[in-house]
């Protein structure tokens, strides 16, 4: 395995771009646990975890070939764009798109065989005495994953522990909140719900950060949201009361009483963050107690743009998957 972080050492100061649409990202520094990434898009350092990369390097040498979707499901859901794009420059590797597919030759793995890691010398199974009854066939591996949405509102739960939130996650989350903070103040311990919304890497660019059909019947200030956008790789942390003096609200339809807002702009045919919402993005700070939250911004921000088919019957897009 210290091979193939080795190589993946070399890439440090590097411009490389993402496999399945060409955005560019910069491999600022690889370190022994990490390697940090820089999107250009909007500027903002993420760290992909060693383990990661190595455990889907592992998978490719073990069958000859890995999708980046398999990388997404078995290893890497937060980053797997960029673990994809960090192996397809390794040595020998190779790959093709629609879908995105890395596969390693016979040459490279054998020579890793060669060179004494046992880890990928291919295993062969005793052959039976007697023939056996085929076994019963094995569900797609997709089935053993919750859908894209909720994949990735795992990832930003995953995000606030990492960031030393201590999070709980209720037993039923349909129709309320999807996990919830407990907080320490000065006066004593606190509670905080939040609510997650993403979006997934194949939306299109005007719409990598539109948010529609937001239900907020009862904004509070112990309710907060986090929006996260893959396509921009950006989270925008809102209070709920601030949230619906920010968002544009259906009048009528079958939506109305609904929330939209969108955190993004297109420039040059690519999503960037809008400035307008500088102050929400990244902004875990703001994940504060009821006291924190009433000491709101002054709301002064301009609306952002309702969507051309807001007012109508159907909604622009409808937002992913919540936990």
């Amino acid at each position: 395995m210290s091979g193939c972080w080795s190589e993946i050492e070399k890439l440090a100061g590097r411009t490389l771009c993402v496999l399945a649409r060409r955005h560019p990202f910069d491999v600022v520094e690889v370190t022994d646990s990490y390697a940090v990434v820089r999107p250009q898009v909007h500027n903002i350092s993420r760290q992909v975890p060693r383990r990661e990369i190595e455990a889907a390097y592992a998978d490719l040498l073990a069958g000859g070939q890995i999708s980046a979707q398999q990388i997404k499901e078995r290893h890497a859901s937060f980053h797997s764009a960029f673990v994809a794009a960090l192996l397809a420059e390794l040595p020998g590797i190779t790959y093709s798109l629609n879908p995105i597919t890395l596969y390693v030759g016979a040459a490279q793995r054998a020579q890793l065989a060669f060179e004494g890691d046992s880890a990928f010398i291919p295993t062969v199974p005793p052959i039976p005495s007697e023939i056996s009854p085929a076994p019963p066939p094995v569900p797609a591996a997709a089935s053993y994953f919750p859908a894209s949405g909720q994949r990735l509102a795992f990832a930003v739960v995953a995000e606030l522990v990492r960031r030393g939130f201590e999070v709980y996650l209720p037993a039923v989350a349909e129709g309320g909140s999807d996990c919830i903070l407990r907080l320490e103040e000065e006066a004593g311990p606190c509670w905080l719900e939040l609510r997650i919304e993403t979006r997934t890497a194949d939306a299109s660019p005007a719409k990598a950060a539109l948010f529609t059909g937001l239900e907020i019947p009862d904004p509070r200030p112990d309710l907060a949201f986090i929006f996260y956008a893959t396509l921009v790789d950006a989270y925008w942390v809102l209070p709920s009361l601030e949230l619906v003096e920010l968002a544009r609200q259906y009048k009528r339809g079958k939506d109305k009483g609904k929330y939209t807002i969108s955190f993004c702009r297109v420039q040059a045919g690519h999503p960037v963050p809008d400035p307008q919402y500088a102050a929400y993005q990244d902004a875990f700070h703001r994940l504060g107690c009821q006291e924190r939250l009433r000491g709101a911004l002054d709301l002064s921000h301009s609306r952002s743009p309702l969507p051309k088919d807001a007012g109508s019957d159907q909604p622009a897009d409808s937002t992913e998957n919540r936990v």
